[in-house]
């Protein structure tokens, strides 16, 4: 449809909340079977705008929108235990109340720092009656933070024994 349009130019950006592994690579890589190659093989002039829409303000309104919508919604009372009494995992500064903000994540450092974590603040400073917490369903993201706390608690266990 491209071609049959007659247009000269492309613009690729990837309509996704974090631009991260698969608009870096699978849209605007370098490889051979990237978006980008593809119509630059058949001869047009490629713009890559690597941009997750959680970087834009408008996107963030309309998540913290609808968490309003999901807390306005319900109509259940929680207070019916004490979770001190459980395992102390998760207890670091646990307030009252807790937002836990769920992405799917990404291992690029600057886009999940201008997506997922401008959203996290957007949710904070529109709620701040809650405690905003982060979760990852990507188990490769969730195994790289492991390793890394994993890591951490090596290191620091190395210098409190030496």
């Amino acid at each position: 449809l491209v071609k049959e349009g007659g247009y000269k130019n492309v613009v690729l950006e990837p309509l996704m909340i974090v631009a991260g592994d698969h608009a870096n690579n699978d849209m605007a890589g370098d490889e051979e079977d990237s978006w980008k190659s593809a119509f630059e093989a058949e001869g047009f002039n490629v713009t890559c705008l690597v941009q997750g829409l959680g970087e834009l303000p408008e996107i963030q309104e309309i998540l913290v929108e609808h968490a309003e919508a999901a807390i306005a919604s319900i109509d259940e009372d929680f207070n019916t235990g004490d979770a001190s009494l459980d395992n102390p995992r998760n207890q670091d500064d646990i307030s009252e109340n807790e937002l836990m903000v769920v992405s799917f994540g990404t291992s690029y450092n600057d886009s999940r720092r201008l997506t997922v974590g401008a959203i996290e603040q957007a949710m904070e400073d529109a709620f701040p009656m809650f405690s905003v917490r982060r979760g990852f369903t990507a188990q490769i993201i969730i195994d790289s933070h492991s390793l890394q706390h994993e890591q951490w608690c090596r290191d620091t266990a190395e210098l409190q024994s030496g």
